[in-house]
């Protein structure tokens, strides 16, 4: 029909009605088949998209209990920096130099006042490409050891019985942690020192926990509120906490200083 309508208007035989239906008609169509495809493919990025977000967090979780996995291997290490630290002579036995075992007991017996036994160490050595930083691994973490004294005060900072505070000799003190919870230990230090928080602890498991705003002082007679601590157990969660913060956070001179250890 179309031949036959164009071949009347060439011949000046009709009018263009006809063929400006069957165009529109078949421009509907065409149009009709491409608002399908684009649905079906809008629909399909949507569920490629549910699955990416499903699969991210899947993921997140898988590596955050590979990371505890890992950190629970690391239980009993205990990092030490000490900058001055020289194994010394010990005219008591024969003049002999020190082990590194022996210094690092000595190291942590004289800030924290805790016994560390050197038959309850496992390993002790240097850290890879530190000079100044050592790894003491204590196996007997029971009740009444060495170990135990030292979680004790690793929580508020004091010397084994006393109300002193660790000495400030140069030797810093931490639990060895995996590196993914040394990033994230690492921005939760700036955000203290930013004043994004108050502060923030390690237990000798690693779980690290934060708390925001410093304890509202209260009148005499008052009961003191509870402080309220958040763990967090990864960047994500960190930079979930503080939406309003540019991550990562950065230091102003682009270095940082040995925590102490009361954190």
């Amino acid at each position: 029909k179309l031949d036959v309508v164009k071949s009347n208007f060439d011949n000046g035989l009709g009018d263009t009605t006809y063929v400006d239906n069957e165009i529109a008609k078949r421009f509907d169509i065409k149009a009709k088949e491409l608002t399908d495809k684009m649905t079906s493919l809008q629909e399909e990025l949507q569920e490629v998209k549910q699955e990416n977000a499903r699969l991210r967090k899947e993921n997140s979780k898988l590596s955050i209990d590979n990371d505890e996995t890992r950190q629970r291997g690391m239980k009993g290490n205990l990092k030490i920096y000490a900058p001055q630290a020289t194994q010394e002579i010990l005219p008591n036995r024969g003049g002999r130099r020190e082990t590194l075992t022996e210094m690092c007991t000595r190291l942590v017996q004289k800030k924290t006042g805790c016994d560390i036994l050197q038959s309850d160490v496992s390993a002790c050595h240097k850290l890879k490409d530190n000079d100044h930083t050592y790894i003491l691994a204590v196996a007997n973490r029971l009740p009444g050891s060495g170990w135990e004294s030292l979680t004790a005060g690793m929580v508020n900072g004091r010397m084994k019985n006393s109300q002193e505070y660790f000495k400030k000799d140069g030797v810093f003190l931490s639990y060895q942690v995996t590196q993914a919870k040394a990033k994230l230990l690492h921005q939760i230090r700036l955000a203290r020192k930013q004043g994004h928080i108050s502060k923030f602890s390690v237990n000798e498991n690693g779980r690290v926990t934060v708390r925001r705003a410093k304890t509202t002082p209260i009148a005499t007679g008052q009961t003191k509120p509870k402080e309220t601590w958040e763990t967090v157990d990864s960047l994500q969660r960190f930079q979930e906490m503080f939406p309003g913060l540019t991550h990562p956070l950065t230091s102003e001179n682009g270095r940082d200083r040995v925590p102490n250890s009361q954190q």
